[in-house]
C-alpha cells in the first residue's frame, strides 16, 4: 500500500473520533483508566449502522471480561439511540483484527 493512501486512512480514523463516542472503564476508587471502545453512527447507501472499535483492555486485567462490560455498555448506548430516532432495530458492525474475532462472538 502507499504511503498517501496509508495517511488518508489514519486522517479519516482521526475525523471518526471527533463524531464518535467513548467508552472509558476506570477502575475505583484509584480512577486507573483499563479499558476503551469507541462506536459511531454511519450511513452506508442510506441506511444507518452502527461501527464499533479500538476496543482496548490493558492485559492485567483481560481475564476479567472487562472487554465484554465495554462492549455491554456500547450495545445499550446503540439501544438508546437508534430508539431515539424512532427507529425499530440497528446494525452493528465490529471492525477488528481477524485475531480477536472470536471474543466479538461470544
Amino acid at each position: 500500500m502507499e504511503w498517501s493512501r496509508v495517511c488518508a486512512y489514519f486522517r479519516w480514523l482521526r475525523r471518526l473520533d471527533e463524531v464518535a463516542e467513548h467508552f472509558l472503564l476506570r477502575l475505583l476508587p484509584s480512577l486507573q483508566p483499563i479499558g476503551t471502545v469507541r462506536a459511531c453512527r454511519a450511513s452506508s447507501d442510506g441506511v444507518p449502522h452502527y461501527k464499533l472499535g479500538r476496543l482496548a483492555v490493558l492485559k492485567a486485567y483481560r481475564k476479567h471480561h472487562f472487554g465484554r462490560e465495554l462492549v455491554l455498555a456500547l450495545h445499550e448506548w446503540v439501544t438508546t439511540d437508534y430508539q431515539s430516532r424512532g427507529e425499530q432495530s440497528a446494525k452493528v458492525e465490529c471492525h477488528s483484527l481477524i485475531l480477536v474475532k472470536a471474543f466479538y462472538a461470544k
